[in-house]
């Protein structure tokens, strides 16, 4: 009868001792899921200031997680959208600048509106430069990137070639972000 009690107790520590590894492994588990969510989290704020998150791509990698390359890239700063929304308007002017002096006709008003350098501010329909600058940055404005950037491209080629600096920081940020997006759906799966 001593034996089957010290039979019991043994097989009833040796549960309390799996159960014990079980939730320490889970609780392991637990905090580095914490950590990936909180560096994606943290790389996320990054984009969206304009600074740095190479820490944060440093503790990722560590953690075994593969990193985008346009991530990697950026990891000193991507453009924020207030970045680009604040150098839109010079990069707008000077496209449609470029855009107008490729137009032909127009006569005194084109002369006076093309000397003043006046561009629609609100959006407004049409296929003219204008319009279309006027469209971007009202997307741009709202926070829509990807709208603002699908308007430029019915811009003429002469008004696309003045953004192309600005379509390239555009560019680096939509890929930023489908890069975070996709690293957040690989670091939720883990």
């Amino acid at each position: 009868a001593l034996q089957d009690a010290l039979a019991t107790q043994r097989g009833e520590i040796e549960d309390m001792l799996a159960a014990a590894e079980a939730k320490e492994a889970s609780a392991a588990q637990d905090a580095r899921s914490t950590m990936l969510r909180g560096a994606v989290a943290q790389i996320q704020v990054a984009l969206d200031t304009g600074g740095s998150f190479a820490e944060s791509l440093t503790e990722l990698e560590q953690a075994g997680v593969a990193v985008p390359d346009i991530l990697t890239r950026l990891a000193d700063g991507a453009p924020s959208l207030i970045a680009l929304q604040d150098s839109f308007p010079d990069a707008a002017r000077a496209a449609l600048k470029t855009s107008r002096e490729a137009e032909t006709g127009g006569g005194t008003l084109k002369f006076l509106r093309d000397q003043l350098g006046v561009r629609s501010l609100e959006p407004r329909e049409g296929d003219d430069a204008d319009a279309i600058l006027s469209r971007a940055e009202a997307a741009l404005k709202a926070g829509h990137l990807a709208d603002a950037m699908a308007e430029l491209e019915a811009l003429p080629e002469d008004g696309r070639v003045e953004l192309t600096d600005w379509m390239a920081q555009a560019t680096a940020r939509a890929d930023a972000l489908a890069a975070v997006a996709a690293l957040r759906q690989q670091v939720m799966s883990k």
